[in-house]
């Protein structure tokens, strides 16, 4: 005689406990729309501890260097500032002060310095 085992049957063949029940979906779906809400939050405030700049300040670069000598003339870099060429054929120099400081000149064309506020 051949017994069968109803409640694996009913089951599709999974060991008791196995299907998913009401409370285990709700709590999958709570889980899921967590994670979502923490992966948003911080995409969206990733920039609110100071890590990114507010605002831009541009620059322009007025000392030549073929014209005045005097390293005391020449535009400041600070860290984090992005020299960009205003027209084709810009040359730039870049020295180090007395203090160690970057400073920097321009040799012909126009060029400008972005600096974060």
């Amino acid at each position: 005689m051949v017994t069968l085992n109803h409640k694996r049957i009913a089951n599709q063949g999974r060991p008791q406990g196995y299907a998913p029940t009401q409370k285990r979906r709700k709590t999958m779906k709570t889980t899921t729309q967590l994670t979502l809400l923490i992966l948003a939050t911080l995409t969206f405030n990733s920039c609110g501890g100071g890590s990114c700049p507010a605002a831009t300040q541009v620059l322009a670069i007025n000392a030549h260097c073929n014209i005045n000598n005097d390293m005391s003339q020449y535009t400041p870099l600070q860290s984090g500032d992005i020299i960009t060429k205003e027209e084709d054929n810009t040359l730039i120099s870049i020295f180090h002060d007395q203090d160690n400081n970057k400073v920097v000149c321009i040799e012909s064309g126009k060029a400008s310095i972005i600096r974060g506020v």
